[in-house]
């Protein structure tokens, strides 16, 4: 039983030694240790020295067989573990740009409707004063025709006066010139007095020209 053992030990070195010559010069020179066809390569060895070693019952065989395959399944759940972290962080990446990308556009509008709301409250400011203006204009234009109005009722009061006084006079003169040469002394006086009364209505005349000529202007 032991030479039926050591023989197939030797067969299976045999049938293993281009296995091996691959792995040493192809598969651990060329291929990443974390390369899945080198990982697969070196996990069917594992499995085969481990079933053949206990088949024969060799410890050394089944221990290096399960050693490499041990070490083939752990980089290849490192594998694992880093693709699936390499998918995560382009999530993460994806979802950071996204946040990014939604709080520069919250940020845009918010300047925006800021920007609105400054444009729309100096808008109503200059509505605002062009209306206090127009006020003003409006209150300064009433208060002008109301002195103008005024203006033009004194003028045509003091015409008025004038030409009550000039009546008088001539009806005076009149009612004088008539009486008789004993009251011609007399006459003369109240001519004179008449002269003073006509300057005097002559000056009111004056001064009614000139509320006029201002009233005008």
């Amino acid at each position: 039983m032991p030479l039926t053992r050591t023989l197939i030990t030797a067969e299976y070195a045999v049938l293993r030694l281009p296995l091996t010559v691959l792995g040493d010069r192809v598969v651990a020179r060329y291929l990443e240790e974390d390369s899945k066809l080198r990982l697969g390569f070196e996990k069917t060895l594992g499995t085969l020295d481990t079933t053949v070693g206990r088949l024969v019952g060799d410890p050394g065989l089944t221990r290096r067989g399960a050693h490499l395959s041990h070490r083939a399944g752990m980089l290849e759940k490192a594998v694992v573990l880093e693709e699936k972290a390499q998918v995560r962080k382009q999530e993460a990446d994806a979802s950071l740009q996204q946040a990014k990308a939604v709080a520069e556009h919250k940020r845009t509008a918010a300047q925006q409707r800021a920007e609105d709301d400054l444009k729309a409250l100096r808008r109503d400011k200059e509505a605002q004063k062009q209306a206090v203006a127009a006020k003003a204009e409006a209150k300064a234009k009433a208060r002008s025709q109301a002195a103008r109005d005024n203006a033009s009722v004194k003028a045509e009061s003091i015409e008025q006066r004038t030409e009550q006084q000039l009546q008088r006079v001539d009806e005076r003169a009149r009612t004088q010139a008539s009486k008789p040469a004993a009251q011609l002394q007399e006459a003369a006086a109240m001519a004179a007095d008449a002269r003073k009364e006509r300057a005097a209505a002559d000056r009111l005349s004056e001064l009614a020209g000139q509320e006029k000529a201002r009233r005008k202007g």
